[in-house]
């Protein structure tokens, strides 16, 4: 009998369920405007669909108080990718917040929305910089959850601040309204 011994390898979708779990049992522990995270949810745009890695909520069981997306790639797609900065505008503009966050493991960007449409960086980490390889994230988990938690406590502070804002239901449902 010739049994096959299972590789698994841990990917960017791996990754992001440590994220979503992490950031759910960081805010169970404290009281902040982030009560859980999620992901697996699919967006629609009216003319296809988009899937945001994470997204961030201000309700513990509500689906409907979105405070913020996030698009998680690994170190080998740089920070800078238009693509990635497009994609998660595109659903921060659905999403009708005023934020949105691009993280690649070895550095992330939270970026501000202002009233003029305009999106601009708010404020960067770049706690691993010497994280630059695939296989290098699983390896360091105890770090990237570190720098995770000083994101989280960021983010909870401009909420708090005022200056980034959650979406309301009635931003949520018009959202696709012209």
């Amino acid at each position: 009998c010739f049994f096959m011994k299972a590789v698994t390898g841990y990917n960017e979708r791996s990754w992001a369920i440590d994220v979503i779990q992490e950031i759910s049992n960081w805010a169970n522990q404290r009281s902040v405007a982030i009560k859980r995270a999620g992901g697996e949810n699919t967006v629609s745009t009216g003319t296809g669909s988009l899937f945001p890695d994470v997204l961030l909520y201000g309700n513990k069981t509500s689906n409907f108080n979105i405070l913020q997306g996030w698009e998680l790639k690994f170190p080998d797609t740089p920070l800078t990718d238009a693509e990635l900065i497009k994609n998660a505008r595109k659903k921060a503009d659905i999403f009708g917040v005023n934020s949105f966050l691009v993280w690649n493991v070895t550095s992330a960007a939270l970026y501000f929305i202002n009233d003029k449409g305009e999106h601009s960086i708010l404020h960067t980490w770049n706690d691993l910089n010497h994280v630059t390889k695939r296989n290098q994230v699983e390896q360091h988990k105890e770090q990237w959850i570190q720098m995770l938690h000083n994101i989280l406590s960021d983010i909870s502070d401009y909420f708090n601040n005022g200056v980034i804002r959650s979406a309301s239901i009635i931003d949520f449902l018009f959202s696709g309204v012209k």
